[in-house]
């Protein structure tokens, strides 16, 4: 058997840096409740540059009415911990019943208990963000939630 020679040079070393791409978040419908109008539109743009349908809700209790009256899929709800009406785990409880595929990943700018019970939030994203941190959240919340109905 005869094979192509690859000179030395063109061989990779364990130097050679490796091109890892990002997950793609395209025609992902994502589901964001935040009370703070700023904080709602900011995610809503870099979910959008990021290929996603997005669904808005300035709080809980909106977001509970979005998610039992829409009738297509949601595939991530993006919901702030700190509310007035209903929290970010009382929301993710009520998602669990009512879009019980969809994963909740919980933002907080002080803190949040623990997740990744099974029924609650499975991924917490620390405010502020970027598109970076928002991205890993989201794919982080979807492998848990494959990991989990395929193990």
């Amino acid at each position: 058997m005869l094979l192509p020679a690859v000179p030395v040079e063109e061989r990779p070393t364990d130097d050679t840096p490796v091109a890892i791409s990002e997950p793609s978040l395209e025609g992902l419908v994502v589901m964001v409740v935040d009370d703070d109008a700023i904080l709602l539109e900011v995610a809503k743009r870099l979910l959008v540059l990021a290929g996603c349908e997005v669904i808005a809700a300035g709080s809980g209790a909106d977001a509970v009415e979005i998610a039992r009256s829409h009738d297509g899929t949601i595939d991530v709800v993006l919901t702030d911990f700190h509310m007035p009406d209903l929290d970010g785990l009382e929301v993710a409880t009520v998602m669990a019943e009512v879009r019980p595929d969809a994963v909740v990943v919980l933002m907080s700018g002080s803190g949040a208990p623990e997740i990744g019970d099974g029924t609650g939030p499975t991924a917490m994203l620390a405010k502020p963000f970027g598109q970076s941190q928002l991205r890993a959240a989201i794919v982080e919340a979807l492998v848990e939630r494959w990991s989990l109905s395929s193990g």
